[in-house]
């Protein structure tokens, strides 16, 4: 959803919850999905409020339908850290981050690309606190994936590098 464009967005994701509540239930991932595209359409629109009501919800449904530690789960875990660190909590938004990052662990395994998104959030979360030494020891994690991963991804390798340093 661009900016300027959540107030003609919504009615239609209305519209969606109630097609798929209707034909599957309101307590189907699909509903939950919906959910999270309002909240990111929200947070788009700099609506940080609505957004973590949306997010919220979504993961209510999921955490009754398929638990808290599904792949689905970090979706919403990642996108409520989002919000949370843009609204400068960084002790929630480091939370959700680390719930995300153990259900990608569990997923993949410690050393998944997957997982340097997450490390690098959760360092920038502690770097904004000045906790550089945490934000270090996060940054050198991603380091460590990206590393293995040979000339894949020098570029964003380099960035993380570029962090460390400046910690």
């Amino acid at each position: 959803v661009r900016k300027g464009q959540k107030e003609k967005a919504l009615p239609l994701f209305d519209e969606a919850i109630e097609i798929k509540s209707h034909k599957k239930g309101p307590l189907h991932p699909d509903v939950a999905f919906v959910y999270l595209q309002i909240g990111r359409a929200c947070q788009y629109a700099s609506d940080l409020d609505e957004a973590l009501k949306y997010h919220k919800l979504g993961l209510g449904i999921i955490a009754k339908c398929l638990g808290t530690g599904h792949p689905f789960a970090e979706k919403f875990y990642i996108e409520l850290g989002t919000v949370y660190a843009l609204k400068q909590m960084h002790e929630e938004a480091l939370d959700n981050y680390e719930k995300a990052l153990k259900i990608k662990i569990a997923i993949n395994g410690p050393f998944h690309p997957d997982n340097v998104d997450i490390y690098n959030n959760m360092a920038n979360l502690q770097f904004a606190q000045e906790y550089y030494d945490q934000a270090i020891e996060y940054y050198q994690k991603a380091s460590d994936i990206l590393s293995t991963l040979g000339n894949a991804d020098k570029r964003h390798l380099s960035i993380v590098l570029n962090n460390i340093g400046s910690c």
